[in-house]
């Protein structure tokens, strides 16, 4: 036995209305949210990707100045000198003009690392 639409909107007055109300009001209704929906989420997921982007920048030139700082800092740590001035207590005038070279090094050094970096 096949179901006839037709004959059921025969039936009452309230079964058409009910039946025009589900088809001209809930069905678009639920098209649109779809459509709302699959937009909205795939613009999230852009800005989610285009944020993680911009975050992994941050980072990576975090690390790298981490890593400039350590190579830096391990260049004065070389120099004998200024490990032994650290060491002692008693401060020469030929000591501070050494430690005074060393930071004229650590300055030419950054000069020339944040020029390979721009």
């Amino acid at each position: 036995m096949k179901w006839n639409w037709f004959k059921c909107l025969d039936k009452s007055l309230r079964t058409k209305m009910l039946v025009m109300f589900v088809l001209l009001t809930v069905f678009p209704l639920v098209f649109i949210g779809f459509i709302s929906y699959s937009k909205s989420s795939n613009i999230v997921a852009e800005r989610a990707y285009s944020l993680a982007q911009i975050k992994t920048s941050q980072i990576t030139r975090e690390i790298d100045v981490l890593f400039q700082d350590i190579y830096r800092f391990n260049e004065i740590g070389k120099q004998q000198s200024t490990v032994q001035f650290l060491l002692r207590e008693e401060v020469t005038n030929e000591d501070a003009r050494e430690i005074l070279s060393l930071f004229d090094f650590y300055k030419k050094v950054t000069s020339q690392v944040s020029t390979y970096l721009i």
